[in-house]
């Protein structure tokens, strides 16, 4: 795929998306990946605020670090809290006096997920006072030395006592730029042949939390819009995914638009004179209708459909009374319970006209 860059008006470049990293991170809000860190201990003139019972959370400003706008905070986040991106679930840095110390106190439960593995990722952000309308966790403006773990991969932190947590020593290059919203934007991508009518288009990324985002078709079935929600302007991540027709759930199986590589496309949202329609073609295929195979698509009216039957031999009887459900892109990711044979050892789900 072709790059080049979309030009809407001289207007500087900011950067603020959201994750993930998704997974799925790929998928949108993925579950991050294990790796090895290397935290370095930092030193405070003063001990670091803990409470019985609660987590405190803290690392070390480097050297050299960008100074941090009024509108802006430090965030931390991780599988302690469920990567939980929102002022209120992600941790609020402050300042341990005149130090370079930062600190939050979690006062949450710790998702046993933390003990096996003590991720998280650092962020600037914007603060509830900054009049940006998503706030929090920004995935765009990791620390250098979280930015160093790319995709869906994350730092460790060393857990120095039972309730004190290190996240070893941080700096920034850039802060994110002071609140501009754009209102009224939307996202336009045209294709060179129409689009079958049982394919949707849906276009997830961090402004709509990665989920269900339907893109509307013309008459044709060649030109698909989006109306993006008010936001700062600047660069998100999203990608842009064929579905069949009335999914509930992204399946995340078949994808029209990305960064060339399989990572998230970055899409630029800008405040411009001359309107607010942003072309994906304009700005990676130079103006050009996009050419791209919907083959793998079969027409549910013309299709074979069965009925199908899971099932899963336990090789051991169950003893508890839980409940289980199996999810897939079949089930359109929402779970379908199965039952249970008198033994407890066989699980069952059926299924009526699957194509």
């Amino acid at each position: 795929m072709k790059k080049s860059f979309l030009i809407l008006s001289a207007i500087a470049l900011v950067s603020l998306a959201a994750c993930g990293g998704g997974k799925k991170k790929t998928d949108p809000t993925p579950t991050p990946g294990k790796t090895t860190p290397a935290p370095v201990s930092p030193t405070a003139d003063g001990d670091i605020p803990t409470e019985e019972g609660k987590v405190t959370f803290y690392f070390t400003l480097g050297e050299g670090s960008v100074e941090l706008p009024e509108y802006a905070d430090y965030f931390v986040t991780g599988t302690f809290n469920g990567w939980l991106t929102n002022i209120g679930g992600a941790l609020t840095m402050q300042q341990l006096g005149d130090t370079n110390i930062y600190y939050a106190i979690y006062d949450g439960e710790m998702d046993p997920a933390s003990v096996e593995d003590p991720g998280y990722q650092l962020t600037m952000g914007y603060n509830a006072a900054s009049g940006s309308p998503t706030t929090g966790v920004s995935w765009t403006n990791k620390s250098v030395e979280c930015a160093e773990y790319p995709g869906v991969e994350h730092p460790l932190y060393t857990v120095e006592a039972e309730n004190l947590m290190n996240l070893g020593t941080h700096h920034w290059e850039s802060a994110p730029s002071p609140v501009k919203i754009v209102t009224g934007a939307k996202v336009a991508l045209e294709f060179e042949e129409a689009v079958p009518e049982y394919v949707e288009l849906h276009i997830p990324g961090g402004f709509n939390s990665w989920g269900l985002a339907k893109m509307t078709a013309d008459a044709e079935r060649k030109v698909f819009t989006y109306d993006l929600p008010d936001m700062v302007y600047g660069t998100y991540e999203c990608k842009v995914v064929a579905e069949y027709a009335g999914v509930e759930a992204l399946t995340w199986g078949h994808t029209v638009v990305d960064d060339g590589a399989g990572g998230n496309y970055q899409l630029l949202v800008l405040a411009t004179d001359s309107g607010k329609t942003i072309s994906i073609n304009e700005a990676d295929f130079d103006g050009e209708p996009l050419v791209h195979d919907f083959s793998d698509f079969v027409d549910p009216s013309a299709a074979d459909y069965v009925d199908l039957t899971i099932k899963v031999n336990l090789a051991v009887a169950l003893e508890n009374n839980l409940n289980w459900s199996v999810i897939g892109d079949f089930t359109s990711w929402a779970p379908v319970a199965m039952t249970i044979n008198e033994g407890k050892d066989l699980l069952t789900a059926e299924f009526e006209d699957m194509m």
